[in-house]
């Protein structure tokens, strides 16, 4: 049901839901309150938060229908794509000891087709088939150990990491990996689809403004007012922090931001983050805190953040030059926050 939420009570709750789950993240979040009469629908969704803001409420028939067909399109999302439930398509694929093709849905199918497609542009900086290093490192479904693995089991679970190792297909929509240990992990890009799957929704229902948040990534159309456009701030980078580095316009696209600031163990004198490199089998490690993608649409952005902050602040700036993307970087230079964009996202940029 509708509910209205302050912007710092929306940053607090997302932040709560972000400490131990597999979709986790918060880094851009609506600057504007809602419009007055407008329909916000929000709640729980892969261990973070969704909120979904509709201007022109009055165009919403019924507003619990529409609630229960979001969350039903969230947790259908959660339940194909997901690596900590044993029962999603994805967990049960992981698991599958056979080099067989495995049934999918389509969704499954195209999604991971995507994530391929980033992975070849990227090079290999964003590679689906990471998840047995993820879980190595004690940021999947795996126990945590708190400390770094030995590098023979780095390079051993390595083996099991590139697309090389991974076909689909669509009639019928299957797939296949080449190694029974080659496991997924979609968590680069399922919360982007998720944005594109509610948007679907909203679409299919005649909407042509509105703003989806799951877990800070946004996707929006239309305007939140006549001649006022959806206005997003983004985080600093820290943990804790509630202030903001740029301000944006949104309009018929979508944002998402990867950093290395929340999850993370410490050892030995340094921070290990969840971003894996999959080229080299362990964290990133550089001077880059986060990277914003704007993009057509949240997959898309999803994935090219997270490609963009594994390649680090000059292969990641050159390469999303090269690609004409929408991006600004973070990085820590001397104690400060520098930073860092493309001409694309300096036309969407406000302050």
């Amino acid at each position: 049901m509708s509910a209205r939420v302050s912007r710092r009570e929306w940053l607090a709750r997302v932040g709560r839901a972000a400490v131990t789950a597999p979709f986790v993240g918060l880094s851009a979040c609506a600057l504007d309150g809602p419009p007055a009469h407008a329909l916000v629908l929000e709640g729980p969704t892969m261990g973070t938060r969704y909120r979904v803001t509709v201007p022109a409420a009055a165009r919403v028939r019924d507003e619990d229908a529409l609630g229960a067909e979001l969350r039903a399109v969230l947790d259908g999302v959660d339940g194909r794509m997901s690596t900590y439930r044993p029962d999603a398509e994805l967990a049960r694929f992981n698991a599958a000891a056979s080099t067989a093709w495995f049934d999918v849905s389509d969704e499954t199918r195209e999604v991971v087709e995507q994530a391929v497609a980033v992975a070849r542009g990227s090079g290999g900086a964003f590679d689906p088939t990471v998840g047995p290093l993820v879980d190595l490192w004690g940021f999947g479904p795996e126990a945590r150990t708190g400390r770094p693995p030995a590098p023979a089991a780095v390079a051993a679970r390595r083996r099991a990491v590139g697309v090389e190792h991974l076909e689909t297909r669509g009639t019928p929509s299957q797939l296949r990996k080449h190694r029974p240990d080659v496991r997924l992990d979609l968590s680069g890009i399922a919360k982007g689809h998720a944005l594109d799957r509610l948007a679907a929704c909203l679409d299919a229902r005649g909407l042509r403004a509105y703003l989806v948040d799951v877990g800070g990534e946004l996707r929006a159309r239309g305007e939140r007012a006549p001649g006022a456009p959806w206005r997003v701030g983004i985080e600093r980078p820290v943990p804790g922090a509630t202030d903001l580095v740029a301000t944006l316009a949104l309009g018929d696209e979508a944002l998402a931001t990867s950093g290395d600031y929340r999850q993370f163990f410490d050892a030995g004198g340094r921070r290990y983050c969840h971003l894996i490199d999959p080229r080299r089998g362990a964290p990133v490690d550089h001077d880059l805190a986060a990277v914003t993608v704007v993009a057509r649409d949240g997959a898309e952005a999803d994935a090219w953040a997270t490609a963009l902050m594994v390649l680090g602040p000059d292969a990641g700036e050159a390469r999303a030059r090269a690609r004409g993307l929408a991006a600004l970087f973070v990085v820590r230079a001397a104690g400060a926050m520098v930073l860092r964009t493309t001409p694309e996202l300096d036309r969407r940029r406000l302050g």
